[in-house]
């Protein structure tokens, strides 16, 4: 809600230009995906839940956005990889547990760029 208000005052790139297909993408990450990724970090908060399981969700969500993706979900930056970024924070743990394979060249790349394009970097 605070990048869609932010970028209605300003969108000097254009991020909030994506086919609708990308406020669903936000929708399942916040939504199904962040319910997955909570227990499966918070494990011990939800011990009546299957914590194994849950990470197979997220991970399902994970390889479907990398499916989805090249260098950016779409054919240029939206809205929609840059409301992606905080997942970096948590995916060394489904990583690291040894889940799912690894995100592969294009989630990174796509990370990699935004970090290199001091463009992109000055308009957040």
């Amino acid at each position: 809600d605070i990048m869609r208000w932010s970028l209605g005052v300003s969108d000097p790139e254009g991020w909030l230009d994506m086919p609708e297909v990308g406020w669903d993408w936000i929708a399942r990450c916040d939504g199904p995906f962040k319910h997955a990724l909570d227990r499966t970090k918070y494990g011990s908060r939800y011990p009546d839940q299957d914590s194994l399981e849950h990470r197979a969700h997220a991970a399902q969500f994970l390889k479907d956005l990398e499916d989805q993706m090249g260098d950016w979900i779409f054919e240029v930056p939206t809205i929609a990889d840059f409301a992606f970024f905080p997942l970096f924070v948590s995916l060394p743990l489904l990583i690291n547990r040894g889940s799912t394979r690894s995100l592969g060249r294009s989630f990174s790349t796509g990370f990699s760029v935004f970090l290199t394009q001091k463009r992109s970097l000055r308009s957040c």
